[in-house]
């Protein structure tokens, strides 16, 4: 069976810690899902900032899906330690590494609720944010997507590599694909669960980010951007192999943008934000009562 497939999943990990029972409606249900892969360095901070996500977003039913990539140092101990008492959080652990798109789609599979969330484990992008996405998906959207690289958004302290690989990767796909879109790489998104299920992804890796996109887009969905501001990892380093990246990339294109090009689904503009969600100074973390209308791209 194909481990990226809607119908995978005990084949392809374990659920260490599941949710507990009785979480509430799932009428308002936001599920988060966090890939993890040799990340002990950086785990501590995610449980303040998860929580203050909770906080300043009480309106929706948090549920936090930790994904444990084949690690190798102590990261599925250490979430199962710091999460041992949440009954919104699962642990979920692969048999097999399979990269970050495929720990996205363990967990979106897990999740029990329309909405589901993927951020960074690092908090390059600011989990506080992510309610201002979910409004998005709640407007209309299929997928909303982080975009440092729209006009809006920025970069702070980036390593160069990284930003002209990630800049240069979606220049492309804008221009081979006509998409009126400006990152098509970011981990950092709210998805339609169910829009994201009947997808086809084949790259398990950093590759199948964009891959999910333009598969979506291609279908006709709904895909919206949030201007927001990339930051330089705390903790660790990245993952991120860059020539098997860069291949991807270029074999994504060119199995993609034929079939992009004769038969794409004509598909509605982003819907942008509702009202009540915000626009911050780059960098700030989204506060719904105080922001003024954030426009899609």
């Amino acid at each position: 069976m194909n481990v990226l497939s809607p119908d995978a999943g005990a084949e392809t990990y374990a659920v260490v810690k599941p949710l507990a029972a009785g979480l509430g409606s799932r009428s308002n249900a936001v599920s988060v899902v966090v890939p993890c892969f040799n990340e002990e360095q950086g785990l501590d901070q995610l449980t303040g900032v998860l929580r203050e996500t909770e906080s300043r977003w009480p309106q929706y039913n948090w549920r936090f899906i930790f994904v444990n990539d084949c690690s190798t140092d102590r990261t599925l101990e250490l979430l199962t330690q710091q999460f041992s008492e949440w009954p919104n959080a699962a642990v979920l652990s692969h048999h097999h590494n399979l990269g970050i798109t495929g720990a996205i789609l363990s967990g979106t599979r897990y999740a029990d609720s329309e909405i589901v969330c993927s951020i960074d484990s690092d908090c390059t992008y600011d989990p506080r944010d992510l309610g201002a996405l979910v409004q998005m998906i709640e407007a209309g959207n299929d997928m909303v997507t982080a975009s440092p690289y729209h006009p809006e958004g920025g970069v702070a302290g980036v390593p160069a590599w990284r930003l002209i690989l990630s800049r240069a990767a979606s220049m492309l796909y804008r221009a081979a694909f006509r998409a009126h879109v400006y990152t098509f790489t970011a981990c950092y998104r709210a998805y339609r669960r169910s829009a994201v299920m009947k997808l086809n992804v084949e790259n398990p890796q950093y590759g199948g980010l964009a891959e999910m996109l333009l598969l979506l887009m291609i279908d006709g969905g709904r895909i919206a951007e949030f201007p927001t501001v990339l930051k330089v990892r705390q903790f660790g380093q990245s993952k991120m192999k860059v020539v098997r990246t860069i291949m991807a990339h270029l074999t994504l294109m060119r199995r993609l943008a034929p079939v992009s090009w004769s038969s794409r689904t004509p598909r509605g503009a982003p819907i942008p934000a509702p009202a009540t969600v915000l626009a911050l100074p780059r960098g700030a973390a989204t506060d719904p009562a105080t922001i003024p209308g954030k426009k899609a791209a």
